[in-house]
Order: structure tokens, then sequence, then C-alpha cells
């Protein structure tokens, strides 16, 4: 770092541009989900076989556009992927999810439906569920994450 005259030594500059370099490798990308409430029920989607984690379930909405809010977002991502409005959302849990140099940050909000009739637009299929049935999809980790968590937390029928 700096020597005892308080200047920069050729080493420590090359160290602090390798650690700089290297903070600036790990990617932080962000995205939004939907927690979907209809009485007791959360709406869960299952993707398409060509996306990425194909046929895996998860709670709907996607990656926040550069200048976006995430409640733009989510209200975006609900339209193209199922064809209808929400309410505004409320923030609910913030996950962050890492894979190799790469770490998603999902912000989960929960909603309701405004306006509009569910459709398949983007994805395959949807599931009205009850937070304890969870287990029984195959859902991506940091979805499973957030609904094991509302699963505790939900009444009993």
């Amino acid at each position: 770092m700096c020597g005892s005259s308080g200047a920069y030594t050729r080493k420590s500059v090359i160290r602090e541009t390798t650690l700089a370099y290297e903070y600036q490798a790990i990617d932080v990308a962000r995205a939004c989900a939907a927690i979907i409430l209809s009485g007791t029920k959360i709406l869960i989607t299952q993707r398409k076989s060509n996306q990425t984690f194909p046929l895996r379930w998860e709670l709907p909405g996607g990656h926040i556009e550069p200048h976006e809010s995430n409640e733009s977002c989510l209200r975006r991502e609900i339209k193209e992927e199922l064809g209808v409005h929400i309410t505004a959302p409320g923030l609910y849990s913030t996950r962050k999810f890492r894979t190799g140099k790469s770490t998603l940050l999902i912000y989960y909000y929960l909603c309701r439906i405004a306006s509009g009739k569910l459709r398949k637009l983007e994805v395959k299929s949807f599931r009205w569920i009850d937070p304890p049935q969870y287990e029984a999809y195959n859902l991506l980790l940091p979805d499973k994450k957030v609904l094991e968590k509302l699963a505790r937390a939900w009444p009993a029928n």
C-alpha cells in the first residue's frame, strides 16, 4: 500500500489494480420476482424447454433493465410472461445467489393480479399452489428458499 513516505510503490499499484480488476470481474445482476397471491394460493410458473434451466418451476419475473425501477421491471415482466397487470408490489424479501463469478440479487415482491386473464405467453405452464406444496415442484433454488420461508409462516388449512 503506502510506503513510509506516503507514496505508492509500483508493487502496491499493481496489487490494487489487480484487486480492482478482480472486484469488477464479479458480475452482479439484479432481478425481480413476483409472489402473486390469490386467496391462500401463490402463482408459480414453469420455464419453457428452450430456456435456461428448462422446465424448472419458479416465481415469475426477470432481470432489471438499466435505468429501470424494480417495480417497473416487475410490472413489465409479468405483463410479458403472463399477460396480466399486477397491483402495486410490496417488497417481501431479497436474496443473493452466487454461481461461479456471477451473483444474482433477486428482489421478491408480494402482489395480486389487478386486471387481465392469465395466459402462457412466455411460460410453459403455471399453477396456483399453497406455499407448503412447493416441495412437489422442481423449483429454482433462490425461489425454493423464499417459498420455504413463506411455507413456515403460512396458516394451516
